[in-house]
């Protein structure tokens, strides 16, 4: 981590020099405070928390990817024109970035479907955490956005 914020900081204020504006030497200030806030918002597991979580038993590739489908189909205007394309169950987790993790399988799908004036919307993206058969955790596009973070087992 204090690689890359020092990699960051080194970048953004290599120009800070003669007659560049204030506004932009307060705007490169602004992006090293974020970047380093974000950076500090990672979340990293010990080998012992990856050895000692309850993921739940495992289901079949088939069976997350038809729950996944029935639960999208349900909310597009045209559910017939819908593309979903899912990476296979691995171990991990997910959570609110303020909260503790929960462990499971985590699944991650790609949603293609057509809007209500007939076009493609492009891909949404959409991380699906089960533990056993439960469904603990829908992460939807933009999860950053939404203060979620989510991990895989190395």
């Amino acid at each position: 981590r204090n690689i890359i914020f020092k990699v960051i900081f080194m970048f953004s204020f290599k120009r800070v020099e003669g007659n560049q504006s204030l506004q932009g030497v307060f705007m490169k200030i602004l992006l090293v405070a974020v970047l380093g806030g974000l950076i500090g918002c990672t979340t990293t597991m010990s080998s012992e928390q990856w050895e000692s979580a309850n993921y739940g038993d495992r289901l079949s590739q088939s069976e997350y990817v038809s729950y996944i489908d029935r639960s999208v189909r349900g909310v597009l205007i045209d559910p017939t024109s819908m593309r979903l394309s899912c990476g296979d169950a691995r171990k991990g987790w997910a959570k609110k970035l303020r909260g503790n993790p929960q462990f499971g399988w985590l699944v991650y799908c790609q949603v293609n479907a057509k809007n209500s004036l007939g076009g493609y919307t492009g891909n949404k993206h959409y991380v699906y955490l089960f533990n056993g058969e439960k469904l603990m955790v829908v992460i939807p596009n933009g999860y950053a956005k939404l203060g979620y973070d989510f991990g895989v087992k190395p």
